[in-house]
């Protein structure tokens, strides 16, 4: 009896981890923490994987965010017109583009009978300072420039060129659709963030907005200062075609990093021509 009581006891005794035939059980806050790392390691994989997404339609996220400065621009335009004409949003996004259109063809249609033959002058200027290179930098540059390779070159441009023809399409049209109904893709986006989220969301995307819209009149500034100084330093210096170079200086502005370092090269070669030293 004792024995049997003994063991009784000892049977009752037993925590409920050893039961189950003796297997221990998991207590309930290793299975908490299981959760949570579960948790966080899908976290990790989801983020992961958005960077991947991200890092691969990198170019695809470019044009989007090119055609969302478009937008801006056409609704800052759009809205001063609306505010001074009382016109409604759609006609006054028309007027912007009807009269941006309308420039861009003026433009082209008088600076192609005006500046071919001062970019005639630039061309000029370039080859005279070709050739005052001297004998060992033209050879080096003028190897494998036969007819061939030419057409080779040539023909390797013409993709880029429809590309590139196509991303300003895109660009055109993604910016043209953001500023007709700004609202809705607005709307959508701040949908994206939890209810409790949305007046903060909003807040947001209007300074986003703003910050774009200053930072594209920064670089309109930087880059007329930049063609400017350009034209009239090298004016001062008594560079052939200082117009030209400034233009072309003040253009090239407005890409990062590169830019500068291409506007830069036609100056440095026409003033290598004039004096070497």
């Amino acid at each position: 009896m004792g024995n049997e009581t003994e063991t009784t006891r000892r049977g009752v005794g037993r925590s409920p981890m050893a039961r189950a035939g003796g297997a221990p059980l998991s207590p309930p806050g290793t299975r908490a923490e299981l959760l949570a790392f579960t948790w966080k390691l899908l976290i990790v994989i989801g983020a992961a994987a958005v960077v991947y997404a991200a890092a691969s339609g990198v170019h695809v996220l470019l044009l989007i965010f090119t055609g969302m400065l478009f937008a801006i621009f056409l609704l800052r335009i759009a809205g001063y017109i609306q505010r001074w004409a009382h016109l409604p949003h759609g006609a006054a996004v028309a007027i912007v583009l009807l009269g941006l259109f309308g420039a861009v063809a003026a433009g082209s249609w008088l600076l192609s009978r005006m500046a071919l033959a001062e970019f005639g002058k630039l061309t000029e200027a370039l080859t005279n300072a070709y050739n005052a290179l001297p004998e060992e930098v033209r050879s080096q540059l003028s190897q494998g420039t036969d007819f061939a390779q030419w057409i080779g070159r040539l023909r390797s441009l013409v993709p880029p060129v429809l590309f590139s023809l196509a991303d300003a399409l895109i660009i055109i049209f993604t910016g043209i659709y953001f500023a007709i109904s700004p609202d809705v893709y607005k709307r959508g986006l701040v949908l994206l963030v939890p209810p409790r989220g949305h007046e903060r969301a909003r807040e947001v995307l209007h300074v986003i907005g703003e910050a774009l819209w200053l930072w594209m009149i920064g670089q309109f500034c930087a880059m007329a200062l930049v063609g400017i100084l350009t034209a009239l330093g090298l004016w001062l210096l008594g560079m052939p075609v200082p117009i030209q170079l400034g233009i072309i200086a003040g253009l090239l502005e407005f890409m990062p990093y590169v830019g500068p370092i291409l506007s830069a090269a036609p100056a440095v070669l026409i003033a290598f021509s004039q004096s070497p030293q």
